[in-house]
Formats: structure tokens, C-alpha cells, sequence
């Protein structure tokens, strides 16, 4: 295979790259969790490692940003068009490929056949051909991973059987370790859509114990190969098989640690061991802050050592302070909101009511209230309102008040797309206002909310950094739990606290 020593070297890059692309894009179009309180602002970054690549400039050319409106426009057949055309010219400009994705992502979330159709061809594409590069594995497993993450109408079977082929094409290839762990895992993880638990794990303890015994040499690069393979097993098994999930995961944290303590540790050594923390810390962050504080203080007093050995200046290090001073942040205002239960939750502040008459909180003495901070552009906010409808069927006549609170964003209804769109300009008052009223008949909310004045600081006073967050208030006026972010855990807890407030 020609060329092949290029791409051994190169497919990490690769795969990094792939990766960084799927978040961009991923953290745009919100689905789960929590979002930050305001939209993503970018899709992706141009890669300044690349190759300058000769183009013909034209003026008449659709340039990169002119496929980007087309895509927001959903323009999708035309955007489509030009992005082949451009691939087939420039195979490995970064641009074209992440909008290619962007595109991809688009189509399984608005057009999900036509995104299964246009993914299926670019697929099994590669698998055809006769020759295969790392950029085409890394393209291909980034595809199957969305296939395999976002819901669509292919079936799970057929979504199995083309990850057999990419692993029968990828295994032979001399850079196949560094995206076959990736494969499996993916078809673990659609085994276990399909209901085959067994099977799924059958096939993730086949590639932690190959990865586990080659770890074993103490090897940086072993070791981070077994990283990566209990991490996918923890996220995809660790609710199902704890015990095993923990005990996997501490024995790669003391192989990490071990790197780490050596007479001359790489920076890279501390990321595998962000891999094997961060996920916990997240979990942590909103529902046991303080256990999150001890492990985030670890890492913060090891990342402190290393730079004591390597010098301020190693940029990677730096990148890594970044990173955890990030989550501190966040895990500053979570112990924040801890602080806040058991006490007096502060007076309604606000502009108008949609969907209900004014209240105060005087007024809403002796009902249990549910205090739900959301805004009409949030995904992971539009994913609970099943919960909260049904919430209100099942408990407002028992004395559960559901009230919605956000804050003006500059949106108003289109009524061509029957949907909540930003303005152009500044927005009236009114408009906005009817457009939430709009927005709470289309989604068959049964509760009422309100808007902050422009000038609050209500959300604030209850430490929101991020969206949905819940806040459950008992019949004193008193907070008793707050939760921040979707997902049928928050949901299942706060349920509980609902009946338990309401004595049922």
C-alpha cells in the first residue's frame, strides 16, 4: 500500500481531528444534557497543521462559508453538491471535511433518511476501494459513530453489518490499531441498542483483555491503548456492570499514575489520566459537588508536580490547567448551589407571565413549586418537557406548581416554519412574548412561565451556568434540590423529591 508509513504517522492526528469536529458540531445542536446559556457561536476551526493547498480562485466559487449558510438555510441538496465536488478536488482540506460532517449531522437530525443514504454511500465507498489511507478509516469510523449515535431510520442490523466490513478493511491495514479499538467499541455500543447485552459485552472484554495484557509492559502507548478501551467500556457498560467497570478503571489509573511518576513523565500521560477522571468528575459535578472538589484537587495538585518537572512553558500542561480550571469554575458555582438548599428561595423577578397569572412567592405558599430555568433555542430544556407535562397531569391537583423561568433572547415565531427563530435586530417586547406563548401551544405545555427584565439577576441568585436547571422548592418556600441538566437520572431524582415534598 503506497504511502502507508505517512499514514501510520499521521492517523492520530487524524482521529484528533475527527473528534474535535464532532464535539464542535455535536455542542451546536444540542440533544441531551445541559447547554451553556448561550448558543455555540462556531462550527469549527480551520487546521493551521494542514498543507497549504493550491486553489483556483475564482469568484464565481462557492467558498466554505457560502456551504455553511446553505447548510443553516437547509439547502441541503445544493450544499451537498458542492461539498463532493470540493472533496473530489481537495480530498484532505479540513474545511470541506468538517462542513462535509456538519452536513452529515444536519441530515440525521432534520432528513435522517437522506442522511442514512448520503452516509451509506460514502461509506461503503471506501470499503470498496481497493486501496485504504488512515484519513478514509478515520472518515468512515466517524461516520458509523454517528450512525450509532443519533437516532435513525437504518436498521441496527444493517448499521452491524457495515461495521463488520469497515473492521475486515481496517484490521489488515498496518495503521489498524489505531482506529479498530474505535470500531469495536461502536459495535458494542450498537449491540446494545439492539438489546444484545451479552454479545456487546462479549465483544468489549475481548478488547480490554487484548489491550490489558499489552498494557502490562508499562509502555506509554500500550497503556493508552488500554485507557481508551476501559473508558468505552465504562461509558458504555459501567451502569450495568459497576463492580467490574471500577475495578477496570482504577487498574488503568495506577498503570497512568506509574507513567506519571517516572524520572521523566510526558504530558501526555496526564491527558489518559483526564480520559479515565473527567467522566466522573462530570457525573459528579451536579449531583455530589464535594466528591467531585476531592477528585478535580488531585488532579490540580498532580498537574502542579509536573509542571514543577517540565517547566511553565510545556504548552500541553498549559492546555490542561485551561481545562481544569474550566471545570473548577463550574464546580465553584455547583458547591455554590449546594449552599443554597435549605434556604429561603429568593422573590420572582419578573417582566411577564405567559401562560399564567402573576404570582409571588407568598403566593405560592404552601404548594410545592418546580422552578425551571430554560430558553426556546436549548435542546436538552425542549427534551424534559415530557416530564414536566407529565408531571403537571399527575401532581398539580395534589399541590405541585411547575413554573418555567427564561429571560428575552431576541426570538420571535416564524409562522412558515412553525418555529422559534432569532430576530432580525432588536426584537419587541411583544413580539417575543407572543412568540413564547406561541412556543408553549406548540409543545402542549400545560404550565405557565415568565420573563426576567433584561436587567436580572434572578438566575444568578440561584448560580445558573447552564441549561435546564430544575429547582425543586417545598411548601415553606424553602429550596430542596436543584438539577442541572436532562436525562431520565435528574428526572428520576427529581420526581422522587416531588412526591416526597407533596407527602405521597
Amino acid at each position: 500500500m503506497s504511502d502507508s508509513s505517512h499514514d501510520v504517522h499521521a492517523s492520530r492526528r487524524l482521529t484528533q481531528r475527527f473528534v474535535a469536529w464532532s464535539f464542535a458540531i455535536a455542542s451546536s445542536l444540542p440533544t441531551t444534557g445541559m447547554v451553556a446559556l448561550r448558543p455555540s457561536p462556531a462550527w469549527s476551526q480551520e487546521d493551521t497543521d494542514a498543507p497549504a493547498q493550491k486553489v483556483e480562485n475564482k469568484s464565481d466559487q462557492p467558498t466554505p462559508q457560502d456551504v455553511q449558510r446553505l447548510i443553516q438555510e437547509q439547502q441541503f441538496d445544493q450544499a451537498a453538491t458542492i461539498i463532493d465536488a470540493a472533496l473530489a478536488e481537495q480530498p484532505t482540506n479540513p474545511r470541506w471535511m468538517s462542513l462535509d460532517s456538519q452536513l452529515n449531522i444536519y441530515l440525521l437530525r432534520l432528513q435522517p433518511e437522506q442522511g442514512v443514504a448520503r452516509m451509506r454511500r460514502q461509506i461503503e465507498s471506501v470499503l470498496n476501494s481497493e486501496e485504504l489511507t488512515a484519513r478514509d478509516a478515520a472518515r468512515v469510523s466517524t461516520m458509523l459513530r454517528y450512525l450509532a449515535s443519533y437516532p435513525n431510520p437504518m436498521p441496527a442490523d444493517e448499521k452491524l453489518q457495515l461495521v463488520d466490513q469497515a473492521i475486515a478493511k481496517v484490521q489488515p491495514a498496518l495503521f489498524g490499531g489505531s482506529f479498530l479499538p474505535d470500531l469495536v467499541e461502536i459495535k458494542g455500543r450498537l449491540l446494545l441498542q439492539a438489546g444484545r447485552a451479552e454479545e456487546a459485552k462479549q465483544v468489549l472484554d475481548q478488547l480490554v483483555e487484548e489491550s490489558q495484557q499489552a498494557a502490562q509492559s508499562g509502555q506509554p502507548q500500550d497503556v493508552s491503548s488500554f485507557v481508551r478501551a476501559v473508558t468505552n467500556y465504562a461509558s458504555l457498560l459501567g451502569d450495568t456492570y459497576p463492580e467490574e467497570s471500577k475495578q477496570l478503571q482504577e487498574e488503568a489509573e495506577g498503570l497512568v499514575r506509574q507513567l506519571l511518576a517516572s524520572d521523566n513523565p510526558q504530558p501526555s500521560a496526564f491527558a489518559l489520566l483526564l480520559n479515565l477522571k473527567m467522566p466522573s468528575i462530570s457525573r459528579s459535578l451536579y449531583t455530589a459537588p464535594r466528591e467531585a472538589d476531592a477528585e478535580l484537587k488531585d488532579l490540580e495538585e498532580l498537574l502542579a508536580s509536573l509542571k514543577e518537572k517540565l517547566g511553565e512553558d510545556d504548552a500541553s500542561l498549559r492546555n490542561y490547567e485551561r481545562s481544569l480550571s474550566s471545570y473548577r469554575s463550574r464546580l465553584e458555582a455547583a458547591l455554590k448551589r449546594e449552599e443554597l438548599i435549605g434556604t429561603m428561595a429568593p422573590e420572582i423577578e419578573a417582566d411577564a407571565f405567559v401562560g399564567q397569572e402573576p404570582v409571588t412567592m407568598a403566593d405560592l405558599k404552601g404548594k410545592v413549586v418546580l422552578l425551571d430555568f430554560w430558553a426556546v433555542w436549548c435542546g436538552p430544556c425542549i427534551a424534559t418537557f415530557p416530564h414536566l407535562i407529565e408531571w403537571h397531569d399527575k401532581y398539580a391537583d395534589k399541590g405541585l406548581v411547575i413554573l418555567g423561568a427564561t429571560r428575552y433572547y431576541g426570538y420571535v415565531w416564524d409562522d412558515e416554519t412553525n418555529r422559534a427563530v432569532r430576530g432580525d435586530g432588536e426584537v419587541d417586547r411583544q413580539a417575543e412574548l407572543a412568540m413564547l406563548e406561541r412556543f408553549r401551544q406548540e409543545h402542549g405545555l400545560r404550565h405557565g412561565f415568565f420573563v426576567t427584565p433584561r436587567d436580572s439577576d434572578y438566575s444568578q441568585k440561584f448560580y445558573v451556568t447552564g441549561i435546564p436547571q430544575a429547582v425543586l422548592i417545598d411548601k415553606e418556600g424553602k429550596i430542596q434540590m436543584i438539577r442541572v441538566g436532562s436525562g431520565e437520572a435528574n428526572a428520576h431524582a427529581l420526581e422522587e423529591k416531588i412526591q416526597e415534598l407533596l407527602g405521597l
